[in-house]
């Protein structure tokens, strides 16, 4: 039978070798591929001869039928048995370094409200309790990055949060493992923090490393947990590269990783952490798997004004005994500190408006009536008329303006501050730039000082004044 016989009466995905007859040349490949070779006449067949080492190829491009030797199968017999005593080796292994696993008591009702529970603790003042997990909401490029730094920084030195909300200093360490920066940049960006107490704030930069965090994996759980050790408070920043890394969903699978994560932290003794995650492109919410907004015990929204990179940042918080409204954050780009002023998205144009009703009011040189006010300020700035009104409501409430009365009963306005008249002079001078108003708010100076409501053109007292914040 000639060769070319042969290899018809073989299967097609046969993977054969031929040799060159009388000499040392040899060709491999399928079946199929030298029977269309031959035909093409890039080969002659009768001038080769089959060799004995033929192997079957299947669509994997393993060897499910190889042509064996007699003793074969014990051969491999002998083989899986050494794999099963590795497997079992390795398994008794892991038992024995895995630290116990630590259940909780269970008690009835009764028995619980027995036990002298300590008061609350605050990790963050109104933010976040002790003991808890947060989890970090922002917009694309709203500042999320600037913003662990500061809670880094406030964690580490015991700095006010915000400028505003006392912090529980960490007298363990506060670790950030960050996905997204270079280690150069968050060297940097840390650096301008001027954090004082930097021994008590250790970085992992995981960029390009996000699968060395496969948490769900038991054993690497156990290293990252020793890794950890003497962490009091971890910053994951952020999540969706290490979903992607380990071939997660974040609208499905998110789950996994979160238990994961507590079950690290609780391995590890780390009492409180935060993660941060991207807020979807259309919405304010935790892009992916409803269980991001399940897990946490409080979320954080970080949130610009509008599409605009550079609009003013808003942030809130929610969640068990939190409950912060959205108030405008202040950035100090020379210290990268954030602080925290009040006002909201909803009364942005009013506030707007402040600085336009303070340089009217300059100009003039003399009180004025509401009405003129609301005029000149409707027609040079192009305000509405509810801006307007809303605008001098938070300047008189704030104390950036006092009222007196004029002749017949008539209600005048005029700048209180004579500091802020100051600064506005030279904003007359067409120097006008953005002028952070501070003034002290109305609780704080106290009195009964009245103010007059510019809906009603009436006097109203301090308590029924809408708060403008």
């Amino acid at each position: 039978m000639s060769l070319k016989e042969t290899l018809e009466q073989l299967p097609g995905d046969l993977q054969i070798t031929v040799r060159a007859i009388g000499g040392e040349q040899t060709y491999t490949d399928r079946v199929s591929w030298m029977l269309e070779d031959a035909e093409r006449n890039v080969i002659r067949l009768e001038d080769f001869e089959l060799l004995t080492d033929v192997t079957l190829v299947g669509q994997n491009g393993h060897d499910p039928q190889p042509k064996t030797s007699p003793d074969f199968d014990i051969k491999v017999d002998i083989e899986l048995e050494k794999l099963r005593v590795n497997s079992r080796a390795r398994q008794i292994l892991k038992t024995e370094q895995r630290a116990p696993e630590r259940t909780p008591e269970i008690l009835t009702l009764k028995d619980r409200l027995l036990i002298d529970h300590p008061p609350v603790r605050w990790r963050i003042q109104d933010w976040q309790p002790a003991g808890t997990r947060a989890m970090l909401a922002a917009q694309y490029k709203a500042g999320k990055t600037t913003l662990t730094g500061n809670l880094a920084r406030c964690l580490a030195d015991g700095a006010w949060w915000l400028d505003k909300y006392e912090v529980m200093r960490t007298e363990g360490l506060t670790t950030i493992v960050d996905f997204e920066m270079g280690e150069r940049q968050i060297d940097g960006w840390l650096k301008d923090q001027g954090i004082g107490y930097t021994e008590r704030i250790q970085i992992a930069p995981m960029r390009g490393k996000a699968t060395a965090f496969n948490i769900l994996d038991e054993q690497t759980r156990h290293e990252w947990a020793e890794r950890l050790k003497g962490t009091e408070y971890l910053i994951l920043d952020c999540l969706r590269p290490v979903m992607d890394a380990l071939g997660l969903d974040e609208h499905h699978d998110a789950g996994q990783f979160l238990t994961a994560f507590d079950e690290l932290c609780d391995l590890a003794d780390i009492e409180d952490a935060l993660i941060v995650h991207h807020m979807g492109h259309s919405g304010e919410r935790s892009r992916g798997d409803s269980r991001l907004r399940d897990w946490p015990d409080v979320e954080w929204r970080l949130v610009r004004e509008s599409d605009d990179p550079a609009s003013p940042r808003y942030i809130s918080a929610f969640g068990r005994d939190v409950d912060v409204t959205e108030s405008q954050l202040v950035y100090n780009p020379e210290t990268r500190h954030l602080s925290f002023i009040g006002g909201n998205r909803a009364n942005a144009a009013a506030r707007g408006a402040v600085d336009d009703i303070l340089t009217v009011l300059v100009e003039e040189g003399e009180p004025m009536a509401k009405t003129t006010i609301e005029k000149r300020v409707m027609a040079e700035y192009d305000h509405s008329q509810k801006s307007v009104r809303d605008g001098l409501s938070i300047a008189i409430h704030s104390g950036q303006v006092s009222q007196s009365k004029g002749a017949h009963g008539a209600i005048l306005c005029t700048p209180s501050d004579a500091q802020l008249v100051s600064s506005l002079q030279l904003v007359t001078a067409r120097q006008r730039g953005p002028i952070q108003l501070v003034s002290s708010s109305i609780e704080q100076r106290g009195g009964d000082e009245v103010n007059e409501d510019p809906e009603t053109d009436q006097l109203v007292e301090e308590d029924e004044l809408p708060d403008p914040w």
